[in-house]
């Protein structure tokens, strides 16, 4: 369809070295503009959240407040442990919690070179179901019918 801008909303980690991760996102003006009707708070703080898989545990690794929102965007987290599964999600600050807007794709990190302490374990890494988004009343696309 001439002139059909596409909504789209996405969110992407990808592994740079061993302790480096770089991850992007696009959220689209109605996607947001529904999550902050949901949530009947327009003042929500938007922000970045790393996550860490460890030991059948998840921790915060990481949380980038973001001034304002942006539909668009990308960041770098330095210093994260190798050898391990991580995941990011946009989300809005709301009451003390947060509320996901995006999950990103899973990544694991590789493990440092040989020599320098760290091995890699013994056994298969085994990953848990992530859902990539967690939609909060629908998506636009769906209700269009978009693909």
């Amino acid at each position: 369809m001439p002139g059909h801008k596409r909504l789209v909303s996405a969110l992407q980690l990808m592994v740079q070295t061993p302790g480096d991760l770089f991850v992007y996102w696009e959220v689209s003006r109605e996607f947001l503009k529904i999550a902050r009707i949901g949530l009947r708070d327009s003042s929500a703080q938007m922000v970045l959240l790393l996550y860490r898989e460890e030991s059948g545990q998840t921790e915060q690794a990481a949380l980038v407040p973001l001034d304002q929102d942006l539909f668009y965007g990308s960041h770098y987290f330095s210093r994260q442990k190798p050898w391990k599964t991580y995941y990011a999600e946009l989300s809005l600050s709301y009451k003390g919690a947060f509320f996901t807007l995006l999950r990103s794709n899973r990544v694991l990190t590789p493990p440092v070179e040989l020599g320098s302490g760290e091995e890699k374990p013994s056994v298969p890494v085994q990953w848990q179901d992530v859902t990539p988004k967690l939609p909060f009343a629908y998506s636009p696309e769906e209700e269009r019918g978009d693909t």
